[in-house]
């Protein structure tokens, strides 16, 4: 147990604690500054115990207000409860810096994500021997990543996602033997992708939206437990990673979520990828990729996103969408050089919602199996060259909201989805014609017409 004069000073540090905190404006009190013991100034719920909370020995081992309207800055005193296993005050206004809690040298779990801490991050949260998770995401922290990210012996989560982190990712995330994710996304880090090694356990490396440059190393394939990678937004107009996709990326069996957009990656989509028999999220929009896309993509069963936007693919869509399976949900191949026809097999794609084929080069007619895709909610098939008519059983789908058939050399009249529509009460986008020229399809209900050579649609009176 606690004798007297520890009972007192934990009762005097709590008190410290929940003034330096705004305690009068917190939302649950948690029966702070009452006469209980203060082991008991908490409350249980099914996912945990929330306030402060004690081990066997009736020390403090949990301090935990997550999404509770604290604010003001980490006092010194918290150090006192040297005991602590577990910060988290996640969803908060908490500023400051991290500086107060160095003597914490028990403390596994810390998160402060969604506050507004401030200051550079502490080389002693790398250093610790037992932190084992740091989730500082969404606060105003600055500076430089220490290198010794990745040397600990227990760090097996770290993530700052959304900060103004600077320098360059420390070599050892990719060589860790125990780092297990590591989010950095939406900093101004700078440099390149860290080489990666057998030894490394990384299940998830999050790096989008900075400012990085150079090449995906090939050593990714050595990454054996690698389910996430994400690089996207690093960069548009010739900057970011560039290169090509590595082939080795199919080496990375349990990989599900791959996203490569708004880069410079260049030359072909590697086959390989059709060897992720896990993959469900393919992201690879606005870059400068060639060729064709590999059919072997559609080996990955569990595919449900497929995002080619804004390349220069080429070749022709059929066999493409004849391997995709059952399971994809949404696909984006628009803003490429795609030719051909759209073939039949597109309507037994039932899961899709999303569906963006516009400005590529595709022709013939509009099939109309497009019926039998009763989820789908938004069509884009503008500029392109197909002919004929409109299928009707388009207009039936019973959750389309948007439609787009603009910039083809198609001809009649949609009355009939404008009478359909007008019966469904869902709110709609129906755009037939180009800005600007004599329209061939009568269309009443149409509220927007686009612009081909911008690409942008915009509403008509």
């Amino acid at each position: 147990g606690v004798d007297s004069d520890e009972a007192i000073k934990s009762r005097y540090v709590a008190a410290v604690l929940y003034y330096a905190f705004g305690g009068e404006n917190w939302l649950n009190k948690y029966r702070f500054l009452s006469e209980r013991d203060i082991c008991s100034w908490n409350q249980k719920f099914i996912e945990g115990v929330l306030g402060l909370s004690c081990g066997t020995d009736g020390t403090v081992e949990l301090f935990q207000l997550p999404g509770n309207n604290l604010a003001g800055s980490i006092p010194p005193e918290i150090g006192y409860f040297s005991n602590l296993i577990g910060l988290n005050m996640a969803n908060n206004s908490i500023g400051g810096s991290l500086a107060s809690i160095v003597d914490l040298t028990r403390l596994q779990e810390l998160n402060f994500t969604q506050n507004a801490l401030t200051g550079t991050l502490p080389e002693f949260l790398f250093t610790h021997r037992t932190l084992t998770n740091i989730d500082l995401e969404h606060n105003r922290l600055f500076g430089s990543i220490s290198d010794s990210l990745g040397n600990s012996n227990q760090l097996r989560v770290f993530w700052a996602r959304n900060n103004s982190l600077t320098g360059t990712i420390p070599s050892a995330v990719g060589q860790s033997w125990i780092l297990a994710s590591v989010t950095l996304s939406f900093n101004e880090l700078v440099g390149t992708i860290p080489e990666f090694t057998p030894s490394s356990r990384l299940m998830g490396l999050y790096l989008e939206n900075n400012k990085l440059t150079g090449t995906i190393p090939t050593t990714i394939g050595s990454l054996s437990s690698l389910q996430t990678f994400a690089v996207g937004g690093n960069g548009n107009e010739g900057t970011g990673i560039t290169g090509p996709i590595p082939s080795e990326i199919g080496k990375c069996q349990n990989l599900y979520f791959l996203r490569l957009e708004n880069n410079t990656l260049v030359e072909s989509i590697p086959s390989e990828l059709g060897s992720l028999s896990t993959l469900e999220y393919l992201l690879l929009r606005n870059n400068r990729l060639t060729g064709a896309i590999p059919t072997e993509i559609g080996r990955s069963r569990g595919l449900l996103s497929a995002d080619f936007d804004a390349n220069y693919l080429n070749g022709t869509l059929a066999p493409f969408v004849d391997s995709l399976p059952p399971s994809i949900e949404s696909l984006d191949v628009g803003g490429n050089q795609l030719e051909g026809t759209i073939p039949d097999s597109i309507g037994s794609l039932t899961q899709l919602n999303f569906l963006d084929f516009r400005s590529n080069n595709l022709n013939g007619s509009i099939t109309s199996e497009f019926g039998n895709l009763t989820l789908l909610e938004i069509l884009d098939l503008g500029a392109n060259n197909f002919v004929g008519t409109i299928p009707t059983s388009i207009a039936s789908l019973p959750q389309l909201t948007s439609l787009r058939v603009y910039g083809n050399d198609l001809m009649g009249s949609l009355e009939a989805f404008c009478d359909i529509w007008d019966d469904s009460g869902l709110f709609k986008t129906l755009a037939a014609n180009t800005c600007g020229q004599a329209n061939d399809i009568v269309c009443p209900c149409c509220n927007q017409c686009c612009n081909i050579d911008i690409f942008e649609c915009r509403p008509v009176n």
